[in-house]
């Protein structure tokens, strides 16, 4: 379901789009799923995170010193570009 949506959805999505389809029931629904599957992701992956850099001796007790080691790993890019996604 979420594929076929994605098919159908022109991204990225523009403020005029949105305005425009601002009573689409069906895009708002797609939106919202694509939206909770990835809040799931982002628990997921932040746990996985914590419990790698709990592992290698780093302070975990706040996400940003986590981000902090993957940045200063080179894991990431940024913490701002961790943010930013």
């Amino acid at each position: 379901m979420l594929l076929f949506r994605r098919q159908k959805t022109k991204w990225p999505l523009k403020k005029a789009h949105l305005e425009y389809h601002k009573k689409d029931v069906a895009l708002f629904e797609s939106l919202s799923s694509i939206n909770e599957r990835f809040s799931k992701l982002q628990d997921t992956l932040g746990a996985a995170m914590r419990h790698a850099a709990i592992l290698s001796g780093e302070p975990s007790d706040i996400f940003l010193k986590v981000l902090s080691f993957y940045e200063k790993a080179g894991i990431i890019k940024s913490i701002e570009s961790w943010q930013l996604c």
